[in-house]
């Protein structure tokens, strides 16, 4: 199994610190983490995935090993993409409309 360093390098620049907060954090608490990031897929690439799990301790509290699941959600985070851009446009043309409509009075 990959060690959490080799991991971390798949990760997307600017999502390891996060990623990384959050794994140490449940290892801490002895809680899951439940985090979404970019891991590399290809040359330049990258996808979104949802990633779940908890560590393993020995008796002293010492991790010895974090196992979860991780899912493709890239399809999802597109779709939130999309739907944010068509909120923003929606709003854009509420204050267009509302502009008008004080200089018509």
């Amino acid at each position: 199994f990959p060690t959490w360093t080799e991991l971390r390098e798949l990760l997307h620049p600017e999502d390891r610190e996060r990623a990384r907060r959050a794994v140490m954090s449940a290892a801490e608490k002895r809680t899951q983490y439940d985090i979404e990031y970019r891991v590399a897929a290809g040359p330049g690439g990258y996808r979104w995935v949802s990633a779940k799990g908890f560590g393993e301790y020995d008796e002293s509290g010492t991790v010895l090993a974090m196992q979860g699941l991780v899912q493709d959600v890239s399809a999802k985070k597109l779709m939130e993409q999309e739907l944010r851009e068509k909120v923003e446009a929606l709003a854009e043309a509420d204050l267009r409309k509302n502009e008008f409509l004080a200089m018509l009075s």
